[in-house]
């Protein structure tokens, strides 16, 4: 599979330009999207927290050695969201920047490890700062979910943490994480909640075009993370794609229409080459994109 990037200019997001065409597949583009909080546009920025990460899991090589680690929890430390004005494109776009703290990290291989981030707390990981990016959507229109990037806000270094203890006495020392993340939606796209859930998966990586790396071996990172505002307000990411007179519209597909016109439409019935803004019957305008 491969995503379609969506938002008039969107941005980092706790993940662009140049940087985001090249870390995803070449289909991508940028369309609409926009962080909403309480059914209105976001207008200046919101705290972001972090609650439980179900089984977040890193593995790799070093040399020929596998390792794995484990994640219970996470936290975020100066997260925020917010709809920025970007150099590399037009308009506002959904961003984010901020760490991620990696909480009870524990080294499930080797056995006998012990690990520690920069910070020198044992089990405790941040990562160096990030930007994010919520304008990404499959390019199945089917699947209403959206992709949100994390990346790092500078440099190329994602994580870094030290590995010690008698069964890592072979590899211990700091080790480097780069590359990119992307997580995957639980709910549907504009579907505003308290707790806005992403999926982290090889599968998501790999309908991204997303890499990482753990020095230079291949990573794989998995689980599940909660994110939620401060305020504890129902929020989300809104993005549409274009609508495309040449494609098929299931019933109840959202689409955007005119490009980058912030004007969205809800297919009431199956149509194809239906243009919206003159086919009520076939297209319901939407009160905000």
């Amino acid at each position: 599979m491969s995503i379609r990037k969506l938002g008039v200019a969107l941005v980092a997001a706790l993940a662009i330009g140049a940087v985001m065409a090249s870390s995803a597949s070449a289909t991508v583009v940028t369309k609409a999207a926009n962080f909403r909080v309480g059914g209105a546009v976001l207008t200046g920025s919101k705290t972001v927290t972090g609650s439980a990460v179900t089984n977040g899991v890193l593995e790799s090589e070093i040399g020929t050695t596998k390792i794995k680690l484990q994640s219970t929890a996470f936290s975020c430390e100066g997260c925020k969201i917010e709809n920025k004005e970007v150099t590399e494109n037009l308009g506002s776009v959904a961003y984010g920047e901020g760490k991620i703290v990696l909480e009870n990290v524990t080294v499930l291989e080797p056995a006998n490890c012990t690990v520690t981030g920069e910070t020198g707390v044992l089990g405790k990981v941040p990562t160096k700062p990030l930007k994010i990016h919520g304008d990404f959507m499959d390019t199945n229109t089917a699947n209403q979910h959206g992709f949100v990037q994390f990346l790092p806000l500078s440099g190329g270094t994602f994580a870094q943490f030290t590995l010690g203890g008698a069964g890592c006495a072979a590899i211990s020392g700091a080790k480097n994480v780069s590359g990119t993340v992307f997580g995957e939606s639980i709910l549907n796209t504009g579907e505003e909640s308290a707790t806005q859930e992403l999926v982290f998966s090889q599968a998501v990586q790999e309908t991204t075009g997303a890499s990482l790396l753990l020095g230079i071996k291949p990573a794989k990172f998995s689980g599940k993370g909660a994110f939620e505002l401060s305020t504890g307000e129902k929020f989300s990411i809104r993005t549409a794609p274009a609508w495309n007179a040449a494609l098929q519209y299931a019933k109840n597909t959202i689409v955007e229409h005119p490009a980058g016109g912030n004007e969205c439409y809800k297919a009431l019935v199956a149509n194809k080459g239906a243009e919206p803004n003159v086919n009520p019957a076939i297209w319901q305008k939407l009160a905000a994109c």
